[in-house]
């Protein structure tokens, strides 16, 4: 699993475990620690599975919204190195019927 080891303590980087559903910033040591405004709330989310559909590219630009009674613009973006994979569609009730005559 990549860390964040050989980033510097100003890199703006971040670790997504895909196992556990869990993004990792920097500590301010090895990547550099998120610093939000004290006065405004700052919410994190990270969304997994979605079937085929979750299956992207990598490369894909992604950009922070702000929040919904907010006026302010995005104030920071990512890049995805590594493609999506693993999704599948949910199983149909059909064939889980006959997954289960087969057992």
């Amino acid at each position: 699993m990549p860390d964040l080891s050989l980033s510097g303590p100003t890199d703006r980087v971040f670790v997504v475990d895909r196992a556990r559903s869990e993004i990792s910033f920097g500590d301010g040591l090895t990547g550099r620690l998120p610093v939000t405004n004290p006065k405004s709330d700052v919410t994190v989310s990270y969304e997994a599975g979605g079937g085929t559909a979750g299956n992207v590219g990598e490369g894909l630009f992604w950009e922070a919204r702000a929040g919904k009674d907010s006026d302010q613009p995005p104030n920071f973006t990512a890049v995805n190195l590594a493609p999506g994979d693993g999704g599948a569609e949910s199983e149909t009730l059909g064939l889980a019927k006959e997954r289960r005559v087969r057992r």
